[in-house]
């Protein structure tokens, strides 16, 4: 077996995740984890995917200047390890395209594209409290049947 095709997970951190709610966009420490080893990034969106891209790279990289467009990511970190976002407009173009409610938080899994410095953020693939709800009513649908 190849370790190349295999992502080791740490069980103390769990799986890199994003959290998109009214308050901004925060990565959990997994996810800042990954970014906190580049210096600098940029946002982007893919609107008919809705992905959501965080581009790293190091100012090395421009030659020691920050881009147009680029942020710190240091200072993007938060006093209790996390990395947030907190552009509203960013929010609510993510929210409209992505047709999610603010109104509650969202969680997705943010994956790591190694080959361009990218964490990618499928927002079709949300994870939690939605899921088992439906799941839950399902069942209940079936014991309705049954009984």
């Amino acid at each position: 077996m190849e370790n190349g095709n295999i992502t080791w997970i740490d069980l103390d951190k769990g799986l890199p995740t994003v959290t998109i709610a009214r308050y901004g966009i925060t990565l959990n420490s997994a996810a800042t984890e990954i970014i906190s080893q580049f210096e600098i990034a940029r946002v982007g969106y893919q609107k008919e995917a809705k992905k959501l891209i965080i581009a790293m790279a190091n100012l090395e990289d421009y030659e020691g200047k920050l881009p147009e467009g680029w942020f710190f990511v240091k200072e993007k970190i938060t006093s209790h390890g996390y990395f947030r976002l907190n552009n509203k407009d960013l929010v609510r173009m993510v929210a409209r395209y992505a047709n999610i409610n603010l109104d509650k938080k969202n969680k997705f899994l943010a994956e790591w594209e190694e080959s361009h410095n990218f964490l990618v953020i499928d927002m079709t693939n949300k994870i939690g409290k939605d899921k088992p709800e439906k799941k839950q009513n399902e069942i209940f649908e079936i014991l309705d049947e049954i009984w």
